[in-house]
């Protein structure tokens, strides 16, 4: 049973002595600007949490759910994660309704990585990996990593890239509690929305460059979503071959493996697409100096893309925006209509300077 809701992991340590906290030295100081439609109080606090120093807590029997963010203290206590504290209330958010089916007590050191949207790549490489390259860093030696069972395939790929072995995953099947006899997280990144400086860092770190002899051989890619169930650019097919033209390579990141994908993302030094997680592999450029442009209709109010550019430097384009109340016409799940004649257009507009400048 949930007794309670503690907004801060460390007040609760120091409150009960039931657990450790080290903090990095890292800075995580954010300078991308407010997201436009996303001007809100909540989202200014949200920029103080990830502009503190990043910590790792270690919690004496902490409790688990599998496939959720959540995570308790042994007393009932729930500790809501970052965008879980600032974007739903406590009692809107599904954490009051778990009944776990089963439960398993481990007798060791388990790390949860409470991360939104593990299914996501865009929040899988800009929060979870980045928090798990956190915890390494921490002096606290875990002995399993949760993982959870609905991680896709290709999320399974990159942790062991980044060096997670199939023996310490501890995937637990829904609906699972697990009592851990120390329970370790990491704070949140601010995700794709405000990521704290630190994520270039951590993941730079996980990906090193596969091959140096490919530096020398920068990439214009193109990610398609035409094989997508949304989210897909409308015109894309009947522009292809003008994109080819302008020197892209097209991909469907989709259909090539884990480490092929990594490969393209290091040595671009232009990604563009339409909206889509695939951008997000901007994350992994090799690159200090780039373009990250992408396609969309003007009721599309989210700029996370533009904060992942300007995380690794580069700079960042797109089809155009209106001027929308955060929640009004924002319409990131539907499919792009967008003319082929003003895409190209406004692409080889934002290619001029940049091929000036670079």
């Amino acid at each position: 049973m949930i007794e309670g809701v503690c907004k801060s992991r460390l007040a609760w340590i120091k409150a009960t002595g039931r657990g450790e906290v080290w903090t990095s030295s890292l800075r995580a100081s954010v300078s991308y600007g407010t997201p436009i439609g996303h001007e809100s109080p909540k989202l200014a606090q949200l920029s103080r949490f990830v502009d503190a120093c990043p910590q790792v807590y270690a919690i004496d029997n902490g409790v688990f759910y599998t496939d959720t963010p959540y995570h308790f203290s042994e007393d009932g206590i729930v500790f809501l994660d970052t965008v879980e504290r600032y974007a739903i209330s406590y009692a809107q958010s599904d954490v009051w309704h778990l009944a776990a089916k089963r439960r398993i007590k481990y007798s060791g050191t388990t790390a949860h990585i409470a991360c939104h949207g593990y299914f996501n790549l865009s929040h899988f490489l800009s929060d979870f990996l980045p928090r798990y390259w956190l915890i390494k860093q921490s002096p606290f030696k875990v002995d399993r990593w949760l993982v959870p069972s609905t991680l896709p395939d290709w999320g399974l790929d990159l942790l062991r890239l980044a060096g997670m072995r199939d023996t310490e995953m501890l995937i637990g099947a829904p609906d699972t509690q697990i009592i851990a006899e120390r329970a370790v997280t990491a704070d949140a990144t601010g995700a794709a929305t405000w990521p704290a400086r630190w994520v270039r860092t951590a993941i730079s770190e996980l990906f090193p460059v596969f091959d140096e002899e490919t530096r020398a051989k920068p990439i214009w890619l193109w990610i398609s979503r035409s094989e997508t169930t949304r989210r897909r650019w409308i015109q894309e097919g009947a522009t292809i071959n003008e994109i080819r033209a302008a020197g892209f390579d097209v991909v469907r990141m989709e259909q090539l493996a884990v480490e092929e994908q990594i490969r393209l993302a290091q040595n671009s030094e232009v990604i563009a697409g339409p909206h889509g997680a695939g951008l997000s592999w901007v994350l992994l450029t090799a690159r200090t100096r780039g373009l990250l442009f992408e396609v969309v209709d003007d009721t599309v109010v989210q700029n996370s893309f533009r904060a992942l550019a300007g995380l690794v430097g580069w700079r960042y384009a797109r089809t155009g925006a209106s001027i929308l109340e955060a929640g009004e016409g924002n319409s990131v799940y539907e499919d792009i209509t967008r003319e082929s004649s003003v895409v190209m257009e406004t692409l080889h507009e934002v290619l001029r300077p940049w091929k000036t400048d670079y």
